[in-house]
């Protein structure tokens, strides 16, 4: 279920932008800040600097 914080106060002109804003929140904000149970229930983020970090 999409959040309702980033659909309010928002009016999509057609069912192509609804879809755009939906797969931009997919992508740019639910995958990349969620914790994944693969990287140690951590986020993409943080496990991709940690990593660096660590390299580095």
């Amino acid at each position: 279920m999409l959040k309702s914080e980033y659909t309010n106060h928002v009016s999509f002109q057609n069912l192509f932008h609804v879809k755009l804003k939906v797969a931009e929140y997919i992508e740019i904000w639910y995958n990349r800040k969620r914790p994944h149970s693969k990287l140690g229930y951590v986020s993409p983020n943080f496990y991709y600097n940690y990593k660096k970090v660590k390299v580095a």
